[in-house]
């Protein structure tokens, strides 16, 4: 990590260390909502600080699958906060999560990108960490075989696009090459991939209206990054959803507050980049 980034890590730690006291004493908000949770890994080293978040989330919420997440949103029934777990690049440790989450009874969405599913040249893949996912290490990645675990233990699969690119960058043929290309490959090994969640996340990293492009590339949901849980009833799907970014090497109490934040004013639909 560079001067820079332990740096912000550090100003990071500072403020949510003095938001966690103003928070502490304040539960989740327990009008309907629906809050989307987005991780990335979860190495051998932090199996028990992700048992701790998720036991916390079971708590505080009402944890369903992705997809049940989705309908709930649009279901009036909906009466107390509901949360889903999703995660991004489709690293090999992601399997730590998802047993983890088979022993509580959850089940999480996995966005992967094909192009380096089963990859094996390691110079390919320590390129693919440093270029394009930004690690500050060499990870492996799952391969076909964990996919069908994941999917046989109840799990989801999600499009991440094919290559993990920048979608700012591509113009627009190239980004429907991108995003369909990437379903296409999920959805001749695995049945129809429903859900579309861009790489990198925020809203300066996308466009409004690729939000319908994804849609009707045949795509029922279109995922950001960007922090917020959602009213419920928000009118018709589809429109895009947020997801709060969490890091489970960071301390609890700071994604409790983050959590909390998101909870106490959920997006309406103007905020959710409706299409």
């Amino acid at each position: 990590m560079n001067i820079k980034s332990t740096l912000r890590s550090v100003s990071r730690h500072i403020a949510l260390d003095v938001l966690s006291l103003a928070e502490s004493f304040r539960q989740v908000a327990d009008t309907p909502q629906v809050h989307f949770m987005l991780l990335h890994q979860v190495r051998d080293e932090d199996r028990g600080r992700f048992e701790t978040f998720v036991d916390w989330l079971q708590e505080a919420y009402e944890v369903v699958s992705y997809s049940d997440a989705v309908d709930s949103l649009d279901n009036p029934a909906t009466d107390r906060p509901t949360a889903a777990i999703s995660f991004d690049d489709g690293v090999k440790n992601n399997l730590n999560a998802a047993m983890i989450l088979e022993d509580r009874g959850i089940s999480a969405c996995f966005f992967v990108c094909p192009s380096i599913i089963g990859h094996e040249n390691q110079r390919a893949i320590d390129r693919y960490c440093r270029e394009r996912m930004l690690f500050d290490e060499s990870v492996p990645f799952m391969n076909w075989e964990d996919l069908e675990l994941l999917l046989s233990a109840g799990h989801e699969l999600g499009n991440h696009s094919k290559h993990h690119f920048y979608m700012m960058e591509l113009e627009d043929d190239e980004f429907v090459e991108e995003v369909l290309t990437g379903k296409e490959e999920l959805d001749s090994r695995f049945g129809a991939i429903k859900h579309f969640a861009w790489p990198y996340g925020r809203f300066f990293h996308f466009r409004r209206e690729r939000v319908k492009t994804v849609i009707e590339l045949g795509h029922e949901t279109c995922a950001s990054g960007e922090r917020g849980s959602h009213q419920v009833n928000l009118h018709r799907l589809p429109y895009c959803l947020r997801r709060d970014s969490i890091d489970i090497r960071w301390p609890l109490r700071h994604i409790q507050t983050l959590i909390k934040r998101s909870s106490r004013s959920p997006i309406s639909p103007d905020n959710s980049w409706p299409v």
